[in-house]
């Protein structure tokens, strides 16, 4: 199985973008601001190009407690 990530690897140029996007496909827009920026912060501080911002910024989201709670 694979997943597509090609249409967020854009968004890498504007890390809260990146996020909300990801916030509104994978939570429904209900990830709480401080996870937010959370996920901000270690989309700029991965240094790995844009598929490896993406990758982070998913991983991060989907292992919160915040994610499997809603999910």
């Amino acid at each position: 199985t694979t997943v597509d990530l090609t249409p967020y690897l854009s968004l890498t140029s504007s890390p809260p973008t990146l996020v909300d996007a990801l916030d509104l496909t994978l939570t429904c827009g209900l990830a709480p601001a401080g996870l937010k920026q959370i996920l901000v912060l270690a989309v700029q501080s991965e240094t790995g190009g844009p598929l490896r911002q993406v990758q982070t910024a998913i991983y991060l989201l989907l292992s919160s407690g915040y994610y499997n709670v809603w999910n």
